[in-house]
């Protein structure tokens, strides 16, 4: 099994005045360290989804996927993008920017060869600075335990779909949601029929930043 972790900073950041979310400082660093620090050491591979300050998230050495669509379109075209970019790679003798140009093989002919794989994309936000340590764990024993392919976050009653365990075979149904116009990202998730994994004891680890209050209390958490 190989396990990518997925860092989406694609997004608006509407509610926080359109600063870029992963680049708002946390405990004085780029929120977005603070997330790959506890991502990184449960998953193989890193990859970040971002449509600006591209130049400074390369900075952190992972690979950094743009949306491969041209106007905002939400999550779902991030994730699609990602898993376009993984399927592209795993073609290739070596995975750098050069020799995925130069390959000449297809993303059809990819997608086929990968989807014989055990390969899955764990999602997470950009703006959790507080993610849990057995995130990965507690989602692949989920959706182990329930027999479902994927599997996905709830806690205090409510669904987290940016929080997620896919596997890379999704693809092609995540084509098709997206070429029909469809762009929900809770509805694409729940039509694979995931494992739900509840964390509600730990619901202080997902707590969104949508502000400046908001990023006060996630640091005086992470300082207890």
């Amino acid at each position: 099994m190989l396990i990518y972790g997925a860092i989406l900073a694609g997004g608006r950041s509407s509610r926080f005045g359109g600063q870029d979310k992963g680049l708002i400082p946390f405990q004085q660093k780029p929120m977005i360290e603070s997330v790959i620090n506890r991502l990184r050491p449960q998953v193989d591979r890193l990859i970040i989804s971002a449509n600006a300050n591209i130049d400074t998230y390369e900075q952190y050495g992972y690979p950094v996927v743009p949306d491969c669509t041209t106007g905002f379109q939400g999550p779902l075209v991030g994730i699609y993008s990602i898993m376009n970019f993984i399927n592209s790679t795993l073609a290739l003798p070596t995975a750098d920017a050069g020799a995925m140009k130069n390959s000449e093989k297809s993303t059809t002919e990819n997608i086929k060869q990968n989807n014989s794989m055990d390969i899955n994309l764990l999602i997470v936000p950009c703006d959790m600075p507080l993610l849990p340590s057995d995130l990965t764990k507690k989602l692949l024993n989920a959706k182990t335990r329930h027999q479902q392919t994927s599997s996905v976050v709830r806690e205090n009653n409510r669904l987290q779909p940016l929080l997620a365990l896919l596997p890379l075979s999704s693809i092609t149904q995540l084509e098709q949601y997206i070429q029909s116009g469809a762009h929900k990202v809770e509805k694409w998730i729940l039509s694979g029929k995931p494992a739900i994994c509840d964390f509600t004891s730990q619901s202080d680890c997902f707590k969104n930043i949508n502000s400046a209050l908001e990023l006060g209390q996630a640091e005086k958490n992470a300082n207890h």
